[in-house]
């Protein structure tokens, strides 16, 4: 009779076999099958899903496989070998000493990607993630008491068994917490990609979220055969632990080539690199058994295989357009003035860029973008698509260049640049060049180049005549107040100035009011 709330575990302690070990969820002959033994296999202790477990032993010759098995506490111990499965611990296994969960699909091809949602510990509780090949190789370990919120996922190779490791010796017994460990799995495809187009975007695995702890992904070049491209890369996001890196690499299985490792949490510079058979590799594998505090968001990059341009590390060079049009649409130079012991000031370049039109046709589709920086991030120094010549000065000692070659063939360009050695520098530590002095613009950015300057006034402009319109003339209600103001003093006078002529004329003539009376 079944008891409940116990299931069977099953340990072997002989690992040499010749043939295969079945493990079965039952007695029936249709009862699912948990896991599969065989001399290549790393054995783990099984625990059936229920009460009940089959062990069936396959093409053996005459050795034995000794072994043990007890009884278990429900959802104490689990073993799961579908491509996707959950566990969560039990209430009935606070007072146990170790509950384990072991992953061992039956597809060993892909990875098994933990993803945690909840990890709670108490006081002397541990939780120990492992991968199992040969050996075990533990990949983190959470110490309570802990309440983790955020908690990367966890990338394991399939070919390995993943084991969770709960362990306690706490003895509460009177208003004990519950530890609590949730967590699912699902098993993918492995992080395997093809450069096979002529640009795309490469990004870390679940961008924009962040990505798992120990995953390796790799993008191969597809073109491996006489392959004279370069390969050029710019980078929109990047945040990586030190850690953790991606490498850009090429060359052959017998001689690879690190051309460049990127890491940290600061943008790279964009970067051509002319080789063989490239390949990227992200590792974002563990150091340490702390998984929260190593983890990034990612990176988000865009590449682009070029017939033209390269990387330019010289004193002065001329760089020209090219006249083949059987390339690709974009050629992109970076120049970077090579450091020189004997140089102590900073240096930037001083540059001419020459844009010709052969054809009768002033239809310049073609341009030149020079940014002034290592990066098309940069700002942008110079945009020409006009038929002219422009020199200039940069303000880094690095250029980017990007010609497009969106129209016809008959644009062409020369660039011809060398090294100019500051004399003179603003507050900021940027170059202060001869043409920014006094110049009414503050091109340093702290108004180094403006101080002490002395300007000339400008000179006095006499003010321009107003036009007339509808605004000039007099306005329409003095034109009123006038004409009231002359009737109102007609009328005094026609009153006033009479009776005054006659007070003045007759002396006897003694009040104003008098002259209303008759004269006799």
């Amino acid at each position: 009779m079944p008891i409940s709330n116990l299931q069977v575990e099953v340990n072997l302690t002989q690992t040499d076999i010749s043939g295969f070990i079945e493990f079965y969820d039952g007695f029936l002959p249709d009862s699912q099958l948990i896991t599969t033994f065989s001399s290549k296999s790393s054995f783990y202790p099984v625990t059936s899903p229920g009460s009940n477990l089959l062990i069936v032993a396959r093409n053996f010759t005459t050795e034995s496989v000794p072994g043990s098995f007890i009884s278990v506490i429900d959802s104490c111990n689990v073993v799961t070998s579908e491509n996707k499965g959950s566990y969560s611990l039990s209430s009935l296994a606070v007072n146990q000493t170790q509950c384990q969960w072991t992953i061992s699909p039956h597809n060993k091809d892909g990875v098994i990607s933990l993803e945690f949602k909840t990890i709670s510990l108490r006081a002397k509780d541990s939780l120990t993630i492992s991968g199992i090949s040969n050996i075990t190789n533990v990949l983190a370990k959470f110490t309570g008491p802990t309440d983790v919120s955020f908690i990367p996922n966890v990338d394991i190779s399939a070919s390995k068994i993943i084991q969770l490791v709960f362990e306690t010796t706490n003895n509460c017994s009177v208003n004990c917490t519950e530890p609590s460990v949730v967590a699912d799995y699902t098993q993918n495809d492995a992080c395997i990609g093809q450069l096979q187009h002529p640009s795309g975007v490469l990004t870390s695995p679940k961008w924009p979220n962040v990505y798992p702890v120990n995953a390796q992904c790799l993008w191969a070049d597809t073109e491996t055969v006489n392959d004279t491209r370069m390969l050029y890369m710019s980078f929109e996001k990047f945040n990586l632990p030190n850690n953790h890196s991606l490498e850009l690499m090429s060359g052959f299985q017998e001689a690879w080539n690190i051309n460049k490792k990127f890491t940290g949490n600061t943008l790279p510079n964009d970067i051509i690199v002319k080789g063989d058979n490239y390949q990227l590799i992200f590792n974002s594998q563990q150091t340490s058994t702390h998984l929260t505090a190593e983890v990034g968001q990612g990176f988000q990059a865009n590449y682009r295989f070029l017939d033209c341009g390269g990387f330019i590390a010289n004193e002065s060079s001329v760089i020209q357009s090219p006249k083949s049009t059987n390339m690709s649409d974009v050629c992109v130079w970076i120049i970077q003035l090579p450091a020189d012991p004997k140089i102590k000031n900073i240096s930037v370049i001083n540059f001419e860029l020459v844009v010709k039109n052969s054809s009768s046709k002033n239809n310049l589709s073609n341009s030149v973008t020079i940014h002034d920086g290592g990066s098309i991030r940069a700002p942008v120094l110079l945009t020409n698509n006009s038929q002219n010549s422009t020199q200039i000065m940069s303000r880094t000692d690095t250029l980017l260049i990007m010609y497009n070659m969106s129209g016809s063939s008959n644009t062409s360009f020369t660039f011809n640049y060398t090294r100019y050695v500051c004399k003179y520098l603003c507050k900021n530590g940027v170059c202060l060049q001869p043409s920014w002095r006094c110049n009414q613009i503050d091109e340093c950015g702290d108004n180094t180049d403006e101080q002490n300057c002395v300007y000339p006034f400008p000179p006095t402009t006499t003010p321009s005549p107003s036009k007339g319109g509808g605004n000039s003339g007099v306005a329409s209600y003095w034109v009123v107040l006038c004409l009231l103001f002359g009737i109102i003093m007609g009328v005094l006078f026609a009153i006033f100035v009479p009776r005054i002529y006659k007070r003045m004329r007759f002396q006897n003539y003694s009040t104003l009011r008098e002259s209303n009376n008759p004269i006799v």
